[in-house]
């Protein structure tokens, strides 16, 4: 589980997060959504270190994050950012390859191997795994990408939950990648024993998927819980200033229609 306690964080005298708590469960898809500004990227940063919080408390597995080293911290814990540059022409397996580096010191053995060229065969990115990476179009790197970052997480025993962080990880794809990603997502959770996080703009996708939604709102949690809680017309309209009619569909998701 994780778990945020009253946490904060200011850019000189800016506010950005205030007093924010939320519990995500082991096996769930807990999604963030909120308006631009809304503090978001700045709260995956803060939960993965990126950015040092300054009050409050972050514990993973009933552990205070602080108290890891970032050596070990990187072996139970992967973040997809929303801008990955690789600078140097690398191979796309290459590219999966460096989301074991926690795992080996000098080579990678045949588990590494094993595991890189499983997620690659998942995220359907293992035949052009010879490709010069940088040539690959939008959709196509974020696809390896997630493959670099699940590689960082997989294991083939059975491990206690790891965390896996995703700040706005559809950029780029087409709705079938988006869709088809999710699904993926959904089944990973559960198979190698997952917390996942992650920061979506599309509130549908988020409806049909999330099993929890924290919505954020200048900087503070308007809302969280379950989708039919907190996607309603009164939160949409406060966080993004913009009217909505919540329709219930017969499996039980709910659809939104903007005004």
């Amino acid at each position: 589980m994780l778990t945020l306690d009253h946490i904060s964080f200011q850019a000189g005298d800016k506010k950005l997060l205030q007093d924010v708590s939320a519990q995500w469960h082991v096996g769930h898809m807990n999604l963030i959504i909120g308006p631009n500004g809304a503090g978001k990227s700045t709260l995956i940063k803060c939960i993965s270190r990126q950015l040092p919080i300054h009050s409050g408390e972050i514990y993973f597995n009933k552990k205070e994050i602080t108290q890891s080293s970032f050596e070990s911290l990187a072996r139970e814990r992967a973040v997809l950012s929303q801008q990955i540059e690789v600078a140097f022409p690398l191979k796309v397996w290459e590219v999966v390859m460096m989301g074991r580096y926690p795992h080996f010191k000098n080579f990678a053995t045949q588990i590494d191997q094993q595991i890189c060229e499983e997620v690659m065969r998942y995220f359907d990115v293992w035949s052009f795994g010879e490709r010069d990476y940088l040539t690959l179009s939008g959709g196509e790197k974020q696809r390896v990408q997630f493959a670099r970052v699940l590689a960082q997480l997989w294991t083939t025993q059975p491990l206690s939950p790891r965390l896996l962080l995703l700040d706005e990880p559809l950029t780029f794809l087409d709705i079938r990648y988006q869709i088809q990603f999710m699904k993926q997502l959904k089944q990973l959770i559960v198979q190698q024993n997952l917390v996942v996080v992650g920061v979506v703009h599309d509130l549908n996708l988020a409806a049909r998927f999330a099993d929890t939604l924290t919505l954020l709102h200048e900087g503070c949690v308007l809302a969280t819980g379950l989708t039919t809680e907190v996607l309603t017309r009164q939160n949409i309209s406060t966080a993004f200033q913009i009217e909505a009619d919540v329709v219930s569909q017969p499996d039980g998701v709910i659809h939104l229609l903007f005004r």
